[in-house]
């Protein structure tokens, strides 16, 4: 029998209504899916766990952690039929379907369409979902498309609740392509101001604040003042090339005088949101909060809202002509 063949057998066998035998029940509505037992028993060994034995009289099983529209794509796949993955976000919920039933063939489908639909607004999401959900394939790519387009792709993290422990290992990487430490550093003051990053203690571990002007290890106030007398003592050390500081350097910071691609040759692009300028601060209120952000920064919150406020604005006018149209 070929595959089409196979295919073919398949579909028809997924219309016998029937003959299913199992009905799956969703938290958020009264539609259920049907399927029969023996053709998820053959493509899941999950399922065959499930239906086998003293739970084979199971006709009802009850969905809470996957919404109906996504395991209703994971049955068409069990039944071979074409699945339709129309951006990450649904990628990501089919992976996780495909990895609890363990059903590779759906997984490696989700897995294929996130590794070549990564790009810069959404590289932090995925980085996200491969660090979950161990996908190194997946760890890699995000990481990539993230380290040469920073600006990009860390803007949109100001509207998200960060993980302190996976933000942290981007900010471990050397290959971030910024203006200089400090900006890094003020990014995640910024989300930390926003309570868009709660926790940030290992973020915070990961700034190395050795490659910053004293200065600027000053105005650093996520930092306490010990941590500053602490960096600055090292700083001084190092400058005078002093083998042994006054204080010794805080463990749970980050002592790597490593320079980023900064130094590397990196000419960021005009306009670039992410510099920020000691000279061009300003305090700004947003969700309540008052953010120290750099003109850049403000300029480039103003043309997003701006956008919105245009579609908001677009949409409103197209109801109106609508409602003319129908009177």
């Amino acid at each position: 029998m070929s595959e089409i063949q196979f295919r073919k057998l398949l579909l028809n066998i997924s219309n016998f209504e029937g003959d299913k035998d199992v009905a799956f029940i969703f938290t958020d509505t009264e539609v259920k899916l049907t399927a029969h037992k023996l053709i998820l028993k053959a493509a899941s060994p999950v399922f065959f766990s499930m239906f086998s034995g003293n739970f084979s009289e199971n006709n009802e099983v009850h969905i809470s952690d996957i919404n109906l529209s996504i395991f209703e794509l994971l049955l068409r796949g069990i039944y071979f039929q074409e699945i339709c993955i129309s951006d990450v976000e649904i990628a990501r919920d089919l992976y996780y379907a495909a990895k609890k039933y363990s059903i590779d063939h759906i997984r490696n489908l989700s897995k294929e369409y996130m590794v070549m639909n990564c790009t810069c607004k959404n590289s932090y999401l995925l980085f996200q979902t491969a660090v979950l959900f161990k996908i190194p394939e997946l760890a890699q790519k995000s990481m990539e498309v993230l380290v040469t387009n920073v600006s990009e792709s860390l803007l949109p993290l100001i509207y998200q609740d960060i993980d302190d422990e996976i933000f942290s290992i981007v900010l471990e990487s050397s290959e971030l392509k910024i203006r200089s430490e400090y900006n890094l550093y003020i990014f995640l003051e910024i989300l930390v101001e926003l309570n868009c990053l709660k926790k940030y203690t290992k973020s915070l571990g990961k700034i190395r604040f050795l490659n910053m002007e004293i200065s600027q290890v000053l105005s650093c106030n996520l930092l306490n003042s010990d941590e500053k007398c602490a960096i600055i003592a090292n700083i001084e050390a190092d400058r005078k090339q002093v083998y042994q500081p006054i204080i010794a350097y805080p463990s749970q910071l980050s002592d790597s005088k490593e320079n980023r691609k900064y130094n590397c040759g990196y000419s960021p692009e005009v306009g670039d949101w992410f510099y920020l300028s000691s000279n061009y601060q300003k305090y700004v209120k947003l969700h309540g909060h008052y953010v120290r952000l750099s003109y850049a920064i403000m300029i480039k919150l103003i043309s997003i809202v701006a956008e919105k406020r245009e579609k908001y604005l677009q949409k409103n006018d197209n109801v109106l002509e609508n409602k003319k149209e129908a009177s």
